[in-house]
């Protein structure tokens, strides 16, 4: 049997309580900062979920001062402006972040009712239909107060069967975030590569190869327009058809690039066109969209996307870019070294020296892009060798979207049936027999194709299989922590031939890649393998039930390369981390040394480290480093 209340009830009986934003004098835009304590504004609310682009953050002792705001796992967090129709559920993740001014948090202190039901209650079209119509009336834009909030009005089961239908649905979420994260890595694996091979230019067989004025020998640099051989601005099209748009095709925005790069095709835009139109700008595999108008501030225009094969057929019709964006085409040069490209001038803000603003509305100039930017050209086989490699991810991304597709329409189909209560979820069965039959499929090949990816996301896997040998290694060492993981990363990558797709950076521990760090530090304790915790100053790490998993994956990876791996944990296992920072330092002067095509004698190295790296080299003697150098030159690891 339902119980049918409000959160007004709720309030009322001391079962939740509602929390406005801090106010403007209590959060002044001016207070935020580039990292620290995340602050969750209505950018960062989606349906359930956290968008994390953009986020801003506060120092510890400003968050601190807004006690009253912090947010805890299970609250629900709605946005005052806007989207009000959204709202956040706040997992662990984000428990201790801060809700930002045009938010209202609700938490739920009943332990009868489960507030991750409720967020999918709040999923539901029936619900974001009754908020945007109570928000909207008699306004122009729609807001949310506590008075709307209170009058929202749910029908419960038992908690048995809220947490029934929570455990089903949240089964389908995990499985679509498990793809998604694949799907990230993926496509990070592949701007990796292109960054290793054609910027960091550690190709295969780049030790062999000569340069000449900074690049290889043979290679050339053209303006960008030479390998373009066909381009021209998108359509719009009508809504309705007549007789002169009358060919229907879909449309890809600009704001559907980020969701075409995780593999979703959004069908939401379907329009009639002129035949000739559609003639000249139906999208074909291989082509580029290239975004070229819009944008917003933080976001700068050229966004791209790559059409695969596996995209048209999951759109199922004819596909055209919109009216901001351009269509490329090359013939002249494999399309993903192309691709990557342009994705390396956004990622780099390169792209950004052709966008300029008018009357609000940030504009590209395509023209002269193509006429002064400067493109690289390889020789040989190494463009198409590098689009080999990237098409094979492009279509593993691809696989993998559609799955999401499939889970999502299946969730979202069962979503208001179970809410609704016309669809039982049976204790120890989870569906019925008849949404069983028609989950099981799609269920069976999620499980398969995400333990393939899983496999196939290559060299980050493989780069936590290496950390966690490491720390299984070392984790008792007194001397063992995140500084020395790092050195050891890096002189493995180096000294033992394996590639972890880092990008080191000069930092006082330098060289650093913090942002692989962190990353390794998350997938070992997702995967319960390892766990670091920061005790005081130090990082440590402790072991998880699963462990043993990683032995396994180690052997099949690194079996060739394991004595040279072993040889460094014995090198430097016991040694201070001083030493392995020393090493690993004096190591990438003398690379970025030949390089830049300088003779690395003893002298140039030294003045290396102490003059062009971060000051806190400084604090170790020039005798020391040239002791150490000396030590490195015996083990033959520098000439």
């Amino acid at each position: 049997m339902k119980m049918l209340l409000s959160i007004g009830d709720l309030i009322k009986d001391n079962f939740a309580n509602v929390q406005t934003g801090p106010f403007g004098t209590q959060l002044k835009a001016s207070e935020y900062v580039e990292s620290g304590i995340p602050v969750i504004n209505v950018r960062n609310i989606g349906l359930g979920i956290l968008k994390e682009e953009k986020l801003e953050f506060l120092l510890k002792h400003k968050a601190e001062q807004l006690k009253s705001h912090y947010l805890l796992e299970g609250d629900i967090v709605f946005a005052r402006k806007g989207a009000v129709e959204r709202h956040l559920y706040v997992t662990e993740k984000e428990e201790g972040w801060i809700q930002g001014s045009d938010c209202i948090r609700l938490r739920i202190s009943n332990s009868d009712i489960s507030s991750k039901y409720l967020s999918y209650c709040f999923r539901t079209q029936d619900h974001q239909d009754w908020m945007n119509n109570l928000c909207s009336f008699g306004a122009t834009m729609t807001s949310l107060n506590q008075n709307i909030i209170s009058k929202i009005k749910i029908s419960l089961p038992s908690l048995d069967k809220q947490l029934r239908v929570v455990d089903l649905l949240f089964a389908y979420d995990k499985s679509i975030d498990f793809n998604t994260q694949q799907i990230k890595l993926l496509e990070e694996t592949s701007r990796e590569l292109y960054k290793e091979w054609f910027v960091r230019m550690r190709f295969p067989g780049y030790k062999k190869t000569k340069f000449s004025k900074g690049i290889p020998t043979g290679w050339k640099i053209t303006p960008i327009g030479e390998v373009i051989d066909y381009h021209i601005g998108g359509g719009w099209g009508n809504d309705v058809p007549d007789d002169y748009f009358n060919t229907s095709g879909y449309v890809i925005r600009g704001t559907d690039i980020p969701g075409i790069k995780l593999g979703t095709a959004n069908r939401d835009v379907y329009r009639f066109h002129k035949a000739s139109n559609m003639k000249s700008r139906e999208l074909l595999k291989g082509d580029i969209v290239f975004e070229t108008a819009g944008g917003s501030e933080g976001q700068p225009l050229g966004r791209t996307c790559f059409i695969t094969q596996e995209l048209l057929d999951a759109y199922g019709d004819k596909v055209m870019a919109a009216s901001f964006c351009k269509q490329i085409r090359t013939s002249s040069i494999p399309s993903l070294y192309l691709y990557y490209f342009l994705n390396y001038l956004y990622d780099s803000g390169l792209i950004e020296a052709f966008q300029t603003q008018s009357t609000g509305i940030s504009n590209y100039q395509f023209g002269p892009f193509l006429k002064f930017q400067q493109i690289i050209l390889p020789n040989g086989n190494l463009m198409q060798e590098f689009h080999d490699i990237a098409i094979t991810i492009q279509k593993q991304i691809a696989i993998l979207g559609q799955q999401n597709t499939e889970l999502r329409q299946t969730r979202d189909r069962l979503l208001p049936r179970l809410i609704s209560g016309k669809l039982q979820v049976k204790p120890h069965n989870g569906f019925n027999k008849t949404e069983n039959t028609e989950s099981h499929q799609v269920r069976n090949t999620i499980e398969k194709s995400t333990e393939d990816a899983k496999v196939k996301s290559n060299l980050f896997f493989q780069r936590r299989v290496l950390a966690a040998h490491i720390i299984d290694r070392l984790k008792d060492e007194p001397t063992f922590g995140h500084v020395k993981l790092m050195k050891l990363m890096y002189l493995c990558e180096h000294l033992a031939e394996i590639e972890t797709a880092s990008h080191y950076h000069r930092d006082a521990a330098g060289p650093y890649d913090n942002r692989m760090i962190r990353s390794i530090d998350s997938q070992l304790k997702k995967a319960q393998w390892f766990e670091c915790k920061k005790t005081g100053s130090k990082y440590q790490y402790t072991t998880l039930p699963k462990k043993e998993e990683y032995k396994n994956w180690f052997t099949n990876y690194y079996s060739d390369k394991e004595a040279g791996i072993e040889n460094l944990l014995h090198i430097f296992g016991k040694e201070k981390t001083e030493k392995a920072e020393m090493v690993a330092t004096l190591y990438e002067a003398w690379r970025d040394l030949k390089d830049k095509k300088q003779l690395p004698t003893r002298q140039a190295i030294i003045y290396e480290v102490l003059n062009n790296w971060h000051e806190s080299k400084q604090r170790i003697s020039e005798e020391r480093w040239l002791k150490c150098l000396q030590w490195m030159k015996e083990k033959n690891w520098i000439t």
